[in-house]
């Protein structure tokens, strides 16, 4: 008779100490009992182990992993004898030499063969069937090797024990053991997922409401410890909006510290940082950093900052020194009405009071927005260009729209208003991104916009 007794770990110690004493009340029957446990059991089962491994007859084997000649001749079966000796020693390193994890990398590989039925691919393809397969490996641990494997896989490459064992809330020594264990069973390697494939496994295993909160968990946890901005900001951005104020710093300073070549990280952390941020003024600094950011490639994303601090400026939260950044947004996407009530705001209530800017910030001359009583000028007062001397300037300025430029492109306003008089210098210069001229003389400045010149510069 043939007794077989899987995940030994997992039973009882009374049921343990019950199948052993059975076992010795039973020497010279017929009987093969086959009992199968993962390695570092736990401490409870000491003693009814012990009781087994004294029973006479009795003998202990470990099972190792595949060696390269193990997987090679599993690959016959599905490729023949010279396809496996050419793909063993690829498919070894994927697999670990683990049988499941080898199973599931065949299983890929014969889902979509690239070189027609009955071969596989020369690079493994870890797939859906390979997925299931590390988490078939993952589940048959305990608990605590489970939360392990994810805690490690959350934190990232090259976390050590200790900090997985603060995010876990496990013991140093539990968490030591879980990983030998991860490691024998080939899911690790150099304390690390073996490979990419794996570690997303790991990871979707978590729902997401957990795997926001051991991000939020690990951000925390670095902080306190004093890690650098850009490794804290990447648990930021995998647990979502952290309505948290040291957030909004750590993200801050991480977009600073971003490379210039990288764009698109500063970016999403600025992102990160405005979703986050309820300062109603940090926001609207962070709404000018994202614009600024985005003008030069996507305007539309750039214009949908602009309405936050339009609203900014109608509740009365708006900062003064941001106004004309705004007049000037505004200038640009042609919204003139709206730019000329951010402007009277500017002379008025957001003008008033020491340190307050004026009109000279935003480059605009306030006969334009505010023309005298009747729009026609002073009495007696002559029109521009008629009957005056050479050189002379005019005495008032029409009301009339700054900027005429074609309608079917807004961008390119600027270079138009670039190469009318020295009276529409101002407008010329207030765009948003604007870049200095390169025209040695001759030439106002800040008249190349978005990469483009006008024909006189």
């Amino acid at each position: 008779m043939l007794v077989t007794v899987d995940d030994l770990q997992l039973a009882e110690p009374r049921s343990v100490e019950a199948l052993a004493s059975a076992m010795a009340r039973l020497p010279g029957a017929r009987l093969l009992v086959v009992l199968a446990e993962r390695d570092a059991p736990p401490p409870e089962l000491a003693t009814a182990r012990a009781a087994l491994l004294a029973l006479p007859g009795c003998q202990r084997m470990t099972l190792p992993l595949l060696p390269p000649s193990g997987v090679r001749t599993a690959l016959t079966t599905a490729v023949g004898g010279t396809g496996a000796a050419r793909l063993a020693p690829a498919y070894h390193a994927a697999s670990g030499g683990h049988p499941l994890l080898l199973q599931g990398l065949v299983e890929d590989g014969a889902a979509a063969p690239p070189d027609g039925p009955g071969s596989l691919p020369a690079r493994p393809v870890t797939g859906g069937f390979f997925r299931q397969a590390v988490l078939g490996c993952l589940y048959r641990w305990d608990r605590a090797t489970v939360d392990t494997a994810r805690g490690l896989a959350v934190l990232g490459r090259g976390a050590p024990p200790e900090d997985v064992a603060r995010l876990t809330g496990l013991p140093g020594g539990r968490v030591r053991r879980a990983l030998a264990a991860l490691a024998e069973s080939a899911l690790l390697e150099r304390g690390w997922f073996r490979a990419p494939a794996v570690h997303s496994a790991v990871l979707d295993s978590l729902v997401e409401a957990q795997r926001a909160r051991l991000h939020l968990a690990a951000a925390r946890m670095l902080r306190a410890d004093g890690r650098p901005p850009a490794r804290v900001a990447r648990h930021l951005l995998a647990a979502g909006p952290v309505r948290e104020r040291w957030a909004v710093d750590v993200l801050r300073r991480a977009a600073d510290g971003a490379a210039r070549e990288k764009p698109a990280a500063r970016l999403e952390l600025l992102e990160a940082a405005y979703r986050c941020c309820e300062d109603a003024s940090v926001r609207a600094g962070l709404a000018v950093e994202l614009i600024r950011l985005l003008w030069p490639t996507r305007l539309s994303a750039a214009a949908r900052y602009l309405e936050p601090l339009r609203q900014d400026l109608a509740a009365g939260r708006l900062e003064p020194e941001l106004a004309p950044f705004l007049a000037r947004g505004l200038l640009w996407l042609g919204r003139d009405e709206e730019a000329l009530e951010t402007y009277r705001w500017l002379l008025t209530a957001g003008g008033r009071g020491p340190g307050r800017p004026g009109p000279a910030r935003l480059r605009l001359p306030s006969p334009w927005t505010e023309p005298p009583a009747g729009g026609e000028g002073p009495a007696g007062a002559r029109r521009p260009g008629r009957g005056r001397r050479r050189g002379s300037r005019p005495s008032w300025r029409p009301r009339r729209s700054p900027v005429r430029a074609p309608a079917r492109t807004p961008a390119r306003r600027p270079v138009a208003a670039c190469r009318r008089r020295t009276r529409w210098r101002p407008w010329c210069t207030s765009g948003p991104g604007a870049r200095r001229c390169r025209r040695p003389n001759g030439c106002w400045p800040n008249c190349r916009l978005q990469q483009e010149r006008s024909p006189h510069c």
